[in-house]
C-alpha cells in the first residue's frame, strides 16, 4: 500500500469505479486517470470484468481491488496494479473494500 501511495500521491485526481453493494465505496469520484476499480467477487463481479476490459482497452491506468485469489483473472496482460482484500458476503464487502 505505501508503494500504491508514493505512485499516487501526486496525482490530480483519481476514478474510482464499483457496481452493486460496491458503489456506495465508489462514490467520491473525479474524471481523470489514474482509474481504481473494485472488482471483488460478488453478484455483479461478471459485469465487472467488462468494464475492466474497456477501461484496458482505452489505455486506462487501472489499480483494481479484488478478492483474494482472483488477482490472475482480474489483471489485464500484466498492466494494472492489483490489490486483494478478503472475501465475505457481499453486503458487507464494502466495509472490507473501504480500508485500502
Amino acid at each position: 500500500m505505501k508503494d500504491l501511495a508514493e505512485l499516487l500521491i501526486n496525482e490530480q485526481s483519481l476514478l474510482v469505479f464499483g457496481k452493486g453493494y460496491n458503489y456506495a465505496t465508489t462514490l467520491e469520484v473525479d474524471h481523470n486517470l489514474p482509474i481504481v476499480v473494485v472488482a471483488t467477487r460478488d453478484a455483479c463481479f461478471s459485469k465487472q470484468q467488462s468494464v475492466n476490459q474497456q477501461l484496458h482497452a482505452r489505455k486506462g491506468r487501472l489499480v483494481v481491488m479484488c478478492s483474494e485469489g482472483d488477482s490472475a483473472s482480474v489483471e489485464l496482460c500484466g498492466s494494472c496494479r492489483v490489490i486483494e482484500v478478503p472475501h465475505v458476503e457481499d453486503c458487507l464487502q464494502l466495509v472490507v473494500n473501504i480500508i485500502p
